[in-house]
Order: structure tokens, then sequence, then C-alpha cells
């Protein structure tokens, strides 16, 4: 997708040391300009990278991303809330697991749901102060 080694490599970097999602969705936009439209793999890593982002703000564990599967690990009263958000994510039986659909669309089902819970929090803690 991206020809030029050291630009790759560069672009990468900015990649792993983003902190914000709007980081994320600024360089997507920046290689869509430069390079045309995101090929599957790239989107697959965008979605992962914020995933990341957007994990961290929620101390979630763990995840662990296939195309068959998404499962994270977090504090139980996370994923009692992410497991109610969608009939098909389902907490595993005694465990700290949220399992649901793989691949990018399981990426970008629960970046939709991190998104959702983190604003949430948000709001009640603005409400409760």
């Amino acid at each position: 997708y991206i020809p030029q080694e050291n630009v790759r490599i560069a672009l990468y970097r900015r990649l792993l040391q983003s902190r914000e999602t709007a980081e994320v969705e600024q360089l997507a936009s920046e290689m869509a300009d430069r390079f045309g439209a995101l090929p599957p793999d790239t989107k697959t890593l965008l979605d992962a990278t914020t995933a990341r982002i957007l994990a961290t703000a929620l101390d979630i564990q763990n995840i662990s991303i296939s195309p068959e599967a998404v499962r994270v690990k977090g504090p139980a009263e996370l994923l009692v809330a992410l497991g109610a958000e969608k009939q098909r994510w389902i907490r595993e039986s005694g465990a700290q697991w949220l399992h649901g659909p793989g691949g990018t669309a399981g990426l970008q089902d629960l970046n939709r749901i991190f998104k959702r819970y983190l604003t949430e929090k948000e709001d009640k803690a603005t409400t409760t102060h």
C-alpha cells in the first residue's frame, strides 16, 4: 500500500505513538489523501490501534483479535455493561472475558461500544459534580 519503506515506517511509528483516537483518524485521512483508498488490512490496523487507545482508558487488561472472534478481558462491571450493549457480545461464564464477532467488523463494533461507554461514564461524572 505504501511503497516507500521510510514513509511506511514513519507512519507506523506515528500510529504506535498515537494516544488519542483523533490522532488515528487524522492519520487515516492523511494516508487516504496521499496513497488512495485504505486496504482492508490497513483499516484493521487502524481499528486495532483505536481499540488499544480506548481500552487503556477503560482499564481493559487484554484484547485478543482474530478473524473468527474478538475477546476482551477487563473489569467485571465493564464487561456486564458491554455485554448488555450488544446481543452478539457474550460474557463467558465464570470469566472476566467478553467474546464477540471477529475481524474488522468486530473491532469496529467494539470501538463503538467503548466510545459509547466512555461517553456515558463522562456524562455521569459531570452530573455528579
